[in-house]
């Protein structure tokens, strides 16, 4: 709930060019790539829940690029998973490496 009300308040300062609207459409473009990922990718409920509140903070085009990274990373974290002969390992770090990501690739809020 801390990312979706800091995107309300970035939306009712004006900070990072977030508008109202960017919030709405963050959460909803964020529950529907969450449910996809709970459904078919196993990713977990609290997982989730964190890729909804992160889109009302990044905002729809911000999510979508938010999580094309962590994607990238929860690719390496499954084949190092795979290698050491585990089928289950953590999401968190990919989590936090697609936010990073997000921070710093152009166009990110690093930018701004």
């Amino acid at each position: 709930a801390g990312g979706a009300a800091a995107g309300v308040l970035a939306a009712v300062f004006g900070w990072a060019g977030i508008r109202w609207w960017m919030v709405l459409s963050g959460v909803g473009v964020g529950l529907l790539l969450g449910l996809v990922l709970f459904r078919e990718a196993k990713l977990g409920g609290g997982d989730v829940k964190l890729v909804i509140s992160l889109g009302g903070l990044l905002g729809p085009a911000g999510i979508v690029l938010f999580v094309f990274w962590m994607a990238v990373a929860g690719g390496v974290l499954a084949l190092l998973a795979l290698k050491r002969g585990r089928r289950d390992y953590a999401y968190g770090p990919a989590i936090l490496f697609g936010y990073v990501a997000w921070l710093f690739w152009p166009g990110g809020l690093a930018e701004w």
